[in-house]
Protein backbone atom coordinates (compact mmCIF):
# COMPACT_ATOMS: atom_id res chain seq x y z
CA UNK A 1 0.00 0.00 0.00
CA UNK A 2 1.34 3.34 -1.06
CA UNK A 3 -0.11 6.79 0.45
CA UNK A 4 0.39 10.21 -0.42
CA UNK A 5 -0.46 13.52 1.84
CA UNK A 6 -0.59 16.36 -0.30
CA UNK A 7 -0.22 19.90 1.55
CA UNK A 8 1.60 21.72 4.99
CA UNK A 9 -2.27 22.25 6.46
CA UNK A 10 -3.27 20.63 9.49
CA UNK A 11 -5.81 18.84 7.67
CA UNK A 12 -2.55 16.83 5.83
CA UNK A 13 -0.75 17.14 9.65
CA UNK A 14 -3.86 14.94 11.41
CA UNK A 15 -4.24 12.86 8.55
CA UNK A 16 -0.31 12.13 8.75
CA UNK A 17 -0.72 11.65 12.58
CA UNK A 18 -3.39 9.19 12.67
CA UNK A 19 -1.78 7.02 9.84
CA UNK A 20 0.93 6.55 11.84
CA UNK A 21 -0.65 6.06 15.13
CA UNK A 22 -2.52 3.71 13.46
CA UNK A 23 -0.06 1.44 12.05
CA UNK A 24 2.37 1.41 15.35
CA UNK A 25 -0.50 0.42 17.66
CA UNK A 26 -0.80 -2.42 15.50
CA UNK A 27 2.92 -3.33 14.63
CA UNK A 28 4.70 -1.22 16.79
CA UNK A 29 7.11 2.06 16.39
CA UNK A 30 9.99 -0.68 15.80
CA UNK A 31 8.51 -1.36 12.19
CA UNK A 32 8.62 2.18 11.32
CA UNK A 33 11.37 4.11 9.22
CA UNK A 34 11.66 7.85 8.51
CA UNK A 35 13.30 9.73 6.04
CA UNK A 36 12.61 13.75 6.42
CA UNK A 37 13.43 15.88 3.23
CA UNK A 38 17.56 16.27 3.90
CA UNK A 39 18.33 12.73 4.19
CA UNK A 40 17.13 11.61 0.81
CA UNK A 41 20.25 12.14 -0.70
CA UNK A 42 21.40 8.76 0.77
CA UNK A 43 19.69 6.95 -1.93
CA UNK A 44 20.65 3.40 -1.19
CA UNK A 45 19.66 3.74 2.49
CA UNK A 46 16.33 4.75 1.15
CA UNK A 47 15.89 1.75 -1.31
CA UNK A 48 17.41 -0.36 1.46
CA UNK A 49 14.20 0.35 3.75
CA UNK A 50 11.63 -0.01 0.92
CA UNK A 51 13.33 -3.50 0.01
CA UNK A 52 14.45 -5.20 3.06
CA UNK A 53 11.74 -7.38 4.84
CA UNK A 54 10.13 -6.55 8.46
CA UNK A 55 12.26 -7.42 11.69
CA UNK A 56 9.77 -8.20 14.00
CA UNK A 57 5.78 -8.38 12.66
CA UNK A 58 4.12 -8.86 9.13
CA UNK A 59 4.47 -5.04 7.95
CA UNK A 60 6.95 -2.12 8.26
CA UNK A 61 6.26 1.20 7.60
CA UNK A 62 8.54 3.72 5.26
CA UNK A 63 7.88 7.30 6.11
CA UNK A 64 9.12 9.66 3.25
CA UNK A 65 8.82 13.59 3.28
CA UNK A 66 9.73 15.46 0.19
CA UNK A 67 10.42 13.30 -2.09
CA UNK A 68 9.56 15.49 -5.27
CA UNK A 69 12.22 17.43 -4.40
CA UNK A 70 14.93 15.19 -5.27
CA UNK A 71 14.90 14.28 -8.95
CA UNK A 72 17.48 11.67 -8.57
CA UNK A 73 15.10 9.59 -6.21
CA UNK A 74 11.55 10.24 -7.50
CA UNK A 75 12.97 9.09 -10.55
CA UNK A 76 13.89 5.35 -8.92
CA UNK A 77 10.78 5.61 -6.42
CA UNK A 78 8.37 4.93 -9.04
CA UNK A 79 11.01 1.50 -10.12
CA UNK A 80 11.14 0.56 -6.60
CA UNK A 81 7.42 1.06 -5.39
CA UNK A 82 6.75 -1.68 -8.01
CA UNK A 83 9.21 -3.87 -6.78
CA UNK A 84 9.18 -3.70 -3.48
CA UNK A 85 7.27 -6.27 -0.88
CA UNK A 86 3.61 -6.50 -0.26
CA UNK A 87 4.84 -6.26 3.40
CA UNK A 88 6.08 -2.81 3.15
CA UNK A 89 3.77 0.14 3.13
CA UNK A 90 5.10 3.65 2.01
CA UNK A 91 3.61 7.08 3.43
CA UNK A 92 4.68 9.92 0.97
CA UNK A 93 4.43 13.23 2.74
CA UNK A 94 4.17 16.26 -0.35
CA UNK A 95 4.33 19.50 1.47
CA UNK A 96 5.18 21.71 -1.59
CA UNK A 97 4.88 19.61 -4.85
CA UNK A 98 4.53 20.84 -8.27
CA UNK A 99 1.21 19.69 -9.75
CA UNK A 100 2.65 20.06 -13.13
CA UNK A 101 4.68 17.72 -13.23
CA UNK A 102 4.87 14.00 -14.21
CA UNK A 103 5.29 12.66 -10.72
CA UNK A 104 2.67 14.14 -9.25
CA UNK A 105 0.69 12.42 -12.05
CA UNK A 106 2.15 9.27 -11.41
CA UNK A 107 1.50 9.86 -7.92
CA UNK A 108 -2.09 10.71 -8.63
CA UNK A 109 -2.70 7.14 -10.69
CA UNK A 110 -0.30 5.04 -8.17
CA UNK A 111 -0.83 6.00 -5.01
CA UNK A 112 -3.74 6.56 -2.43
CA UNK A 113 -3.34 10.23 -2.59
CA UNK A 114 -5.26 13.10 -0.24
CA UNK A 115 -4.41 16.42 -1.47
CA UNK A 116 -5.37 19.04 1.96
CA UNK A 117 -3.57 21.40 -0.13
CA UNK A 118 -5.06 24.94 1.21
CA UNK A 119 -8.40 25.81 -0.55
CA UNK A 120 -8.63 29.05 -1.80
CA UNK A 121 -10.82 31.10 -4.21
CA UNK A 122 -14.95 29.54 -4.12
CA UNK A 123 -13.33 26.41 -2.86
CA UNK A 124 -12.52 28.12 0.80
CA UNK A 125 -15.47 30.05 0.81
CA UNK A 126 -17.64 27.00 1.02
CA UNK A 127 -15.43 25.51 3.32
CA UNK A 128 -16.37 28.59 6.07
CA UNK A 129 -19.83 28.03 5.25
CA UNK A 130 -19.41 24.50 5.95
CA UNK A 131 -18.22 25.12 9.46
CA UNK A 132 -20.55 27.47 10.17
CA UNK A 133 -23.22 24.89 9.39
CA UNK A 134 -22.04 22.52 11.54
CA UNK A 135 -21.94 25.05 14.29
CA UNK A 136 -25.36 26.07 13.84
CA UNK A 137 -24.40 29.89 13.34
CA UNK A 138 -25.16 31.92 9.90
CA UNK A 139 -22.85 32.76 7.56
CA UNK A 140 -23.64 34.43 3.93
CA UNK A 141 -21.29 33.15 1.49
CA UNK A 142 -20.88 36.77 0.59
CA UNK A 143 -19.65 37.65 4.18
CA UNK A 144 -17.47 34.68 3.74
CA UNK A 145 -15.62 36.45 1.23
CA UNK A 146 -15.42 39.92 2.92
CA UNK A 147 -13.67 37.82 5.80
CA UNK A 148 -11.27 36.56 3.26
CA UNK A 149 -10.77 39.96 1.89
CA UNK A 150 -10.20 41.14 5.35
CA UNK A 151 -7.58 38.59 6.75
CA UNK A 152 -6.22 37.23 3.70
CA UNK A 153 -6.33 34.15 1.77
CA UNK A 154 -5.21 31.54 4.76
CA UNK A 155 -7.39 28.99 4.84
CA UNK A 156 -6.20 28.00 8.54
CA UNK A 157 -6.66 31.47 9.94
CA UNK A 158 -9.80 32.01 8.28
CA UNK A 159 -11.07 28.76 10.13
CA UNK A 160 -9.27 30.01 13.20
CA UNK A 161 -11.24 32.94 12.49
CA UNK A 162 -14.92 31.16 12.09
CA UNK A 163 -14.49 29.20 14.98
CA UNK A 164 -14.15 32.18 17.38
CA UNK A 165 -16.44 33.90 15.65
CA UNK A 166 -19.06 30.47 16.46
CA UNK A 167 -19.99 32.19 19.58
CA UNK A 168 -22.25 34.62 18.00
CA UNK A 169 -25.52 33.16 16.42
CA UNK A 170 -24.97 34.96 13.24
CA UNK A 171 -21.60 35.98 11.68
CA UNK A 172 -21.88 39.53 9.45
CA UNK A 173 -19.71 42.20 8.42
CA UNK A 174 -20.20 44.23 11.54
CA UNK A 175 -19.16 41.75 13.44
CA UNK A 176 -16.14 40.56 11.25
CA UNK A 177 -15.02 44.32 11.50
CA UNK A 178 -15.11 44.15 15.42
CA UNK A 179 -13.49 41.00 15.65
CA UNK A 180 -10.82 40.71 13.62
CA UNK A 181 -7.35 42.28 12.26
CA UNK A 182 -7.42 43.55 8.41
CA UNK A 183 -4.04 42.12 6.67
CA UNK A 184 -1.53 44.53 5.63
CA UNK A 185 -2.63 43.40 2.07
CA UNK A 186 -6.00 43.62 2.18
CA UNK A 187 -5.62 47.44 3.05
CA UNK A 188 -3.34 47.83 0.29
CA UNK A 189 -5.75 46.25 -2.23
CA UNK A 190 -8.38 49.36 -0.31
CA UNK A 191 -5.76 51.82 -1.78
CA UNK A 192 -5.15 50.56 -5.03
CA UNK A 193 -8.88 50.45 -5.33
CA UNK A 194 -9.41 54.34 -4.21
CA UNK A 195 -6.50 55.06 -6.91
CA UNK A 196 -8.53 53.43 -9.54
CA UNK A 197 -11.71 55.20 -8.60
CA UNK A 198 -9.93 58.74 -8.37
CA UNK A 199 -10.41 59.16 -4.89
CA UNK A 200 -6.08 59.34 -4.06
CA UNK A 201 -7.26 61.06 -0.64
CA UNK A 202 -8.83 58.11 0.39
CA UNK A 203 -5.56 56.27 -0.63
CA UNK A 204 -3.34 59.08 1.06
CA UNK A 205 -4.97 58.19 4.07
CA UNK A 206 -5.01 54.26 3.98
CA UNK A 207 -1.15 54.74 3.36
CA UNK A 208 -1.07 56.52 6.64
CA UNK A 209 -2.67 54.17 8.31
CA UNK A 210 -0.11 51.56 7.14
CA UNK A 211 2.81 53.56 8.22
CA UNK A 212 1.01 54.19 11.65
CA UNK A 213 0.87 50.46 11.82
CA UNK A 214 5.00 50.34 11.41
CA UNK A 215 4.66 49.13 8.11
CA UNK A 216 7.70 50.34 6.16
CA UNK A 217 7.64 51.94 3.05
CA UNK A 218 9.25 49.30 1.20
CA UNK A 219 7.07 46.43 2.39
CA UNK A 220 3.84 48.44 1.20
CA UNK A 221 6.04 48.88 -2.07
CA UNK A 222 6.07 45.19 -2.36
CA UNK A 223 2.32 44.67 -1.68
CA UNK A 224 1.42 47.68 -4.07
CA UNK A 225 3.64 46.00 -6.84
CA UNK A 226 2.18 42.34 -6.03
CA UNK A 227 -1.53 44.18 -6.17
CA UNK A 228 -0.60 45.44 -9.70
CA UNK A 229 0.54 41.99 -11.09
CA UNK A 230 -3.01 41.03 -10.23
CA UNK A 231 -4.19 44.27 -12.00
CA UNK A 232 -2.00 43.26 -15.34
CA UNK A 233 -3.22 39.97 -15.51
CA UNK A 234 -7.20 40.91 -15.54
CA UNK A 235 -6.21 43.59 -17.97
CA UNK A 236 -4.16 41.91 -20.36
CA UNK A 237 -6.71 39.16 -21.29
CA UNK A 238 -9.96 38.06 -22.47
CA UNK A 239 -9.88 34.47 -21.10
CA UNK A 240 -11.92 33.53 -18.51
CA UNK A 241 -10.44 34.16 -14.65
CA UNK A 242 -10.67 30.54 -13.57
CA UNK A 243 -8.55 29.68 -16.68
CA UNK A 244 -6.28 32.63 -15.99
CA UNK A 245 -6.43 31.75 -12.44
CA UNK A 246 -5.06 28.32 -13.15
CA UNK A 247 -2.02 29.15 -15.47
CA UNK A 248 -1.07 31.67 -13.16
CA UNK A 249 -1.19 29.51 -9.70
CA UNK A 250 -3.45 33.04 -8.03
CA UNK A 251 -6.39 32.34 -6.56
CA UNK A 252 -9.71 33.20 -8.18
CA UNK A 253 -11.36 35.12 -5.90
CA UNK A 254 -8.32 37.79 -5.88
CA UNK A 255 -8.62 38.10 -9.31
CA UNK A 256 -12.38 38.57 -9.17
CA UNK A 257 -11.78 41.42 -7.02
CA UNK A 258 -9.11 43.07 -9.25
CA UNK A 259 -11.11 42.94 -12.47
CA UNK A 260 -13.87 44.96 -10.68
CA UNK A 261 -11.27 47.41 -9.58
CA UNK A 262 -9.79 47.77 -12.86
CA UNK A 263 -13.22 48.01 -14.93
CA UNK A 264 -12.40 52.05 -15.08
CA UNK A 265 -8.66 51.70 -15.84
CA UNK A 266 -7.57 49.28 -19.03
CA UNK A 267 -4.50 47.82 -19.46
CA UNK A 268 -3.40 51.23 -20.66
CA UNK A 269 -4.02 52.42 -16.87
CA UNK A 270 -2.29 49.82 -15.22
CA UNK A 271 0.66 49.45 -17.01
CA UNK A 272 0.95 53.53 -16.64
CA UNK A 273 0.60 52.85 -12.97
CA UNK A 274 3.34 49.82 -12.79
CA UNK A 275 5.75 52.17 -14.72
CA UNK A 276 5.54 54.87 -12.29
CA UNK A 277 6.20 52.10 -9.13
CA UNK A 278 8.72 50.28 -10.93
CA UNK A 279 10.80 53.95 -11.05
CA UNK A 280 10.16 54.34 -7.63
CA UNK A 281 11.43 51.37 -6.76
CA UNK A 282 14.52 52.35 -8.63
CA UNK A 283 15.14 55.46 -6.97
CA UNK A 284 14.42 53.78 -3.51
CA UNK A 285 16.55 51.25 -4.19
CA UNK A 286 19.47 53.25 -5.21
CA UNK A 287 19.13 55.34 -2.29
CA UNK A 288 18.37 58.35 -4.53
CA UNK A 289 15.21 59.23 -2.39
CA UNK A 290 13.33 58.76 1.18
CA UNK A 291 11.61 55.73 0.82
CA UNK A 292 8.81 57.33 2.71
CA UNK A 293 8.47 60.75 0.59
CA UNK A 294 8.71 58.11 -2.33
CA UNK A 295 5.77 56.42 -1.71
CA UNK A 296 4.02 59.73 -0.65
CA UNK A 297 4.62 61.18 -4.23
CA UNK A 298 4.05 57.95 -5.88
CA UNK A 299 0.37 57.74 -4.60
CA UNK A 300 0.32 61.31 -5.27
CA UNK A 301 1.19 60.77 -9.36
CA UNK A 302 -1.45 58.19 -9.88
Amino acid sequence: MVTTVVGSTARADSHIAKYQAAFVSKYTEHEVERFESSELDDVARVQGALMSRPMFSDKKLVVIRGSSQNSHLSDKLQDWVADRGDQTELLLIEPNIDKRTNYYKWLQKQTDLHDYSPKKGQELVNVLVGISNRESVELSPSDARYLIDRIGENEQLAVSEIKKLSVFDRIDRQLIDEHTEPAPRSKIFDLLEAIALGNNARAMQLYEDQRAQRVEPQAILAMIIWQLQLFALVTSTNKPLAEVSKSAGVGEYPLQKAKAATRGLGYGGVASMIDKTLHTERLIKRDYVNPDQALRNLIASF
